[in-house]
């Protein structure tokens, strides 16, 4: 029976997918954003040179992981995207069906359903599935590498732990906040049984597999490290709108001011003789608003996580088109609050505003359902499967701040589904307990 419904949500799952591509066939700006065009032009670069760069400069703020994945749209011209999109679908159902069997490692076979039926709804899941972007991707290698690592937890199994490392250690391709990951993941086997061995081989395995990039950075591109994701996206959009906050200037004058303290060198690409040199500076810059503006970035930084929980129903209204975005909602947000945001980004559009109310609700009800669950975990003992997806789940939310956006959240959302579940299910069961003890 069990096999019959989860049969039944992927179906539904996959008709909601494959209709809205079906709508936004002919239209690929819909489901092109300006990232996208960064990965395609990266994945081109590797096709046609050989390496990794933009602007004939080697690229370290983006790894490989998702433009490597779309080499396999070439041979279809033009067209390949829907090749990509179609393949990111199919994952997304493979999300749907792993968050089930999560759902079973974590609770039983009722909440592992109910928790698969919000991961097929889930509006973040549907638009990332169809957008040219990392997240999908991300989500069902970082899933199927903690699911093992929850089974190691279970069953001692050592063979579960190696391979959860590695597929955690090629999700860091995909996505660099898998390295925030990884950490998680060593703090928690340090409190297991033979903590020092699991840890260690767990650790081995991922700097085997993440050595070959850091030294490809160091030799090409003279960057110690990974990528340069953090100082980079610190820079773009937390330390602005600290200065713009602690200032009382725009944010477009707070990012002007920020450039201007950069020197450059005009004559090189990008203003710069070597990728490195940028991401030191613009580190040091965030570094030194920081270390300016400590209490306002600190208040800034959780105001921003706050986005991370945000439902994702804009997003599906621009895959049909009833909206557009990329307007600079953000920056209205962040000046003169949601009120004035909301009126700028739907321009009037009653339906489109209704829409995004019904999805908003269906979100609204999870996370009344992961309240609900928490209450009971506090009160009870939590295992170490617990322990680490609410590590994660804190982490992932934590990690945006300013920058931060729903669809940072598809990486955790399978866990928040369960926890959905769990509490859902905790409290169908207390009201019906109630009722019998009524009729009694």
């Amino acid at each position: 029976m069990e096999k019959r419904i989860l049969t039944i949500i992927l179906l539904a799952a996959a008709l909601i997918r494959f209709g809205l591509l079906a709508v936004a066939w002919n239209t690929p700006e819909r489901l092109i954003t300006p990232d996208a065009q960064d990965y395609l032009e990266l994945s081109a670069s590797l096709a046609e040179e050989g390496a990794f760069s933009r602007d004939g400069l080697p690229e370290i703020f983006r790894t490989p992981g998702y433009p490597v994945f779309l080499l396999i749209a070439r041979p279809f011209g033009a067209g390949g995207w829907r090749v990509v999109v179609i393949l990111q679908i199919f994952l997304d159902l493979a999300v749907v069906a792993l968050t089930y069997r999560l759902g079973i490692r974590l609770a039983d076979g009722k909440a592992a359903l109910v928790a698969a039926g919000f991961q097929a709804v889930a509006a973040v899941c549907i638009v990332a599935s169809l957008r040219v972007l990392s997240d999908g991707l991300f989500a069902f290698l970082f899933l199927a590498a903690i699911l093992l690592l929850i089974h190691h937890f279970q069953t001692g199994t050592w063979w579960m732990l190696l391979c959860s490392a590695a597929l955690l250690g090629v999700a860091c391709y995909v996505r660099a906040v898998g390295l925030a990951a990884v950490t998680i993941c060593v703090i928690v086997l340090l409190f297991r049984p033979k903590r020092l061995a699991r840890a260690g081989a767990f650790v081995g395995i991922v700097l085997v597999l993440l050595a070959p990039w850091i030294l490809r950075n160091s030799v090409r591109a003279n960057y110690v490290g990974f990528s340069s994701f953090a100082g980079d996206g610190a820079y773009h959009f937390a330390a602005p709108v600290v200065l713009c906050r602690a200032e009382g200037i725009t944010i477009e004058r707070a990012r002007k001011k920020l450039t201007a303290s950069l020197p450059s060198n005009p004559s090189a690409p990008r203003g710069f003789d070597n990728p490195s040199t940028l991401a030191r500076q613009r580190r040091q810059r965030v570094w030194q608003v920081f270390a300016e503006y400590p209490g306002t970035f600190t208040k800034m930084h959780l105001e921003g996580s706050l986005a991370f929980w945000l439902p994702a129903a804009p997003q599906v209204l621009e895959t049909v088109g009833w909206t557009t975005g990329q307007r600079g909602t953000r920056a209205v947000l962040l000046e003169s609050g949601p009120g004035a945001a909301i009126q700028h980004y739907f321009q009037g559009n009653v339906v489109a505003m209704l829409w995004t109310a019904a999805m908003a609700i269906v979100l609204a009800v999870k996370y009344g359902g992961v309240g609900i669950c928490l209450v009971g975990k506090v009160r009870g003992s939590i295992s170490a499967a617990g322990v680490l997806a609410g590590l994660l789940v804190g982490t992932f939310a934590l990690a945006g701040g300013l920058g931060s956006v729903p669809r940072y959240r598809l990486g955790i959302e399978p866990f928040l589904s369960v926890a959905a579940a769990v509490g859902i299910l905790r409290c169908i069961q207390t009201v019906q307990r109630r009722k019998n003890h009524v009729r009694g």
